[in-house]
């Protein structure tokens, strides 16, 4: 029976290579575009998931009651140094917690190679906590010694290309410290991305340190804790801000903080926390991403029930023919439903074919890595599978239904075998059809015309004119108006100004000082992204300076 319908399938694409081509091209067509969305989606979906018993690893962040940057109310992602030691001491539901500050430029120097890199300062709890795999080196003494660090196996190579780096020693504006580990690169799916890991009371001057570590009303550090299994989130919570309340001494606005444990898979997915580790992805734009894939896939489906349901005049006769020599309705809504499984399976083939072509391209756009791996599990084999059944079903049981419900005595008399109600589906399907489409393009040009407005929006400033340096060391800054005196003797330099950061990168910042043109500083304190453009707006471009 299955060869028998194999046939028949093969037969009637040869028979209708025109009907086939387009049916099947449209479902490849909305086939590629869903696999390649979802994709991404998986992709944002799979971040943090790689560290063991992630299900019970959080990060600690709070609330801030109060008017800050035009909300009533801020969550920030950072906490204060002693936070997480002093919970594994305090709460027995506390298996583990570590506590580290990330770095983002760190020039690291070994004799004449000067690198700017990227890392982490950490506790020796880092390696309990996260699944980060450490290649060599003992990861339980490993941050003991304040003058090891671990590195990343791109640093190594970078700096000892094929040379064991064990024992090496590297510089940087910490001091000297000594290669003690290895650790494997960070996953691209991973918010926590290092090149480099340093003890964390490494950050400290000497004298200064124990100070500094134990300091509960300086909020600059992430912590994570690990859970007891079978732990209750919420009560914890409980217990955590009535412990913190403890610890605030004379900083009577700080009893209004209100403390959370953020499951470490939503790290990635949360969007607005200040002082957030990385980029996040918002979960708004994931669920967008996947109401977008569902409907051009669905939109592909019904093209092809459109194409079917058109195309059963011409086969009106076969299945006249067939139900007079003895066919039962339900043989021929399998042959049918078969048929439209087929083709199915024909555009998965092609499709898949054409993401794998296109999956480069794709990478480069989003600007992510994006790997076949993603699927190559139990859940992802399931889900192509889901696709292929899917989309098969969906396109093809309504055509089913009409071409095995045809009545033998109309069809061979050859009354016209349209019928009314098929015509008052497809057209409600066109018009389905047609209206999501509509809304996807209208949705596209409005996210063009934004891309390109901010794209092209007056900043005040030519951004391709503009050269950022990073001062290496104190002595620049010590020598800033020498340094600068000597740029503004190239022909080409017009201007030159400092700054301890960016303009785009202010956060949350309690004071700004601008120079103003007779000379006096002016400050102006907590102000919101709005108030500092304006402020900026307000002076001379050439004299602004934070």
């Amino acid at each position: 029976m299955f060869n028998n319908y194999l046939k028949l399938v093969l037969r009637n694409i040869q028979r209708n290579k025109g009907y086939s081509f387009i049916n099947i091209a449209g479902l490849v067509i909305g086939m590629t575009c869903f696999i390649l969305i979802m994709l991404f989606v998986q992709y944002e979906l799979s971040f943090d998931k790689f560290h063991q018993n992630a299900d019970r690893i959080f990060r600690i962040i709070f609330q801030l009651p109060g008017e800050k940057f035009g909300t009533t109310e801020d969550m920030l992602a950072i906490t204060p140094a002693p936070l997480a030691a002093a919970l594994m001491e305090a709460f027995p539901e506390v298996e583990s917690a570590t506590r580290f500050n990330s770095a983002n430029q760190l020039l690291l120097s070994k004799d004449d190679m000067h690198f700017f890199e990227a890392g982490v300062l950490a506790d020796k709890n880092f390696f309990t906590i996260f699944s980060f795999k450490l290649l060599k080196g003992d990861q339980e003494k490993i941050l003991d010694n304040l003058q090891s660090i671990i590195i990343s196996q791109r640093l190594a190579q970078k700096f000892f290309g094929n040379d064991d780096p064990m024992g090496k020693t590297l510089t940087c504006s910490l001091g000297d410290f000594t290669v003690a580990g290895i650790a494997e690169d960070a996953p691209e799916n991973s918010h926590i991305r290092f090149d480099w890991i340093l003890p964390f009371a490494s950050q400290f001057q000497p004298d200064d340190r124990a100070r500094r570590l134990n300091v509960w009303n300086w909020d600059n550090y992430y912590s994570f804790i690990k859970l007891q299994p079978g732990s209750d989130v919420r009560v914890f919570e409980k217990k955590l801000n009535d412990f913190l309340k403890t610890k605030h001494g004379d900083w009577e606005f700080r009893l209004n903080f209100k403390y959370f444990l953020q499951p470490l898979h939503q790290v990635h997915l949360t969007s607005g926390y200040r002082y957030e580790l990385g980029v996040p992805t918002d979960i708004a734009v994931i669920r967008l991403f996947t109401i977008v894939a569902i409907f051009v896939l669905l939109i592909a489906c019904i093209n092809a029930v459109n194409l079917a349901t058109a195309n059963a005049s011409k086969r009106a006769k076969e299945i006249g023919v067939r139900k007079v020599v003895g066919s039962m309705r339900h043989q021929l809504f399998w042959q049918f439903t078969g048929e439209s499984l087929f083709l199915s399976l024909l555009a998965f083939v092609a499709a898949m074919t054409l993401v794998t072509m296109l999956l480069p391209a794709f990478n480069h756009f989003v600007e992510r890595t994006i790997a076949w791996n993603f699927f190559l599990n139990k859940m992802g084999i399931f889900g192509l599978i889901v696709i292929i059944i899917g989309t098969g079903l969906i396109s093809g049981i309504y055509p089913s239904m009409v071409l095995s419900a045809m009545k033998p005595v109309t069809i061979l008399r050859q009354k016209n075998t349209d019928q009314k109600k098929g015509m008052n589906l497809r057209n409600v399907l066109v018009l389905f059809q047609f209206s999501i489409a509509i809304v996807l393009m209208i949705a596209s040009l409005v996210i063009f015309r934004q891309l390109g407005f901010i794209k092209h929006k007056d900043l005040g400033f030519n951004r391709e004119q503009i050269l950022v340096l990073r001062q290496a060391d104190s002595g620049l800054t010590n020598n800033f108006e020498a340094f600068k005196n000597s740029l503004l003797q190239i022909p080409k330099v017009i201007d030159v100004t400092t700054s301890s950061e960016l303009p785009i990168n202010i956060n949350w910042a309690t004071g700004i000082a601008f120079q103003q043109d007779n000379g006096e500083a002016k400050l102006v304190h907590r102000i919101s992204a709005r108030q500092w453009r304006s402020e900026i707006g307000a002076l001379p471009a050439s004299r602004s300076r934070l």
